[in-house]
């Protein structure tokens, strides 16, 4: 949580006391477009992937306490 405070990503005066992150890996690319344009191009690299982290953080307060809240995807927290 430190680290996303001091990366912008949550605000310094967050009460979050847990977070959760993911890696997701997209073995083409997040991005239709270019995609298609590679794989009708012939320039498909099919081992090629994207690893994206995707991050989530809970705060303590009684009436947030099973909210997680989204805070970013594609920022590398680690």
């Amino acid at each position: 949580i430190e680290k996303m405070k001091d990366m912008g990503l949550v605000p310094q005066d967050s009460e979050a006391k847990d977070c959760i992150g993911y890696e997701v890996d997209y073995h083409y690319s997040r991005e239709l477009f270019p995609m298609v344009r590679n794989l009708l191009g012939g320039k498909m690299d099919f081992e090629e992937h994207e690893d994206v982290q995707i991050w989530f953080v809970k705060n303590d307060s009684a009436e947030d306490e099973l909210k997680w809240e989204f805070v970013s995807m594609g920022d590398e927290v680690i």
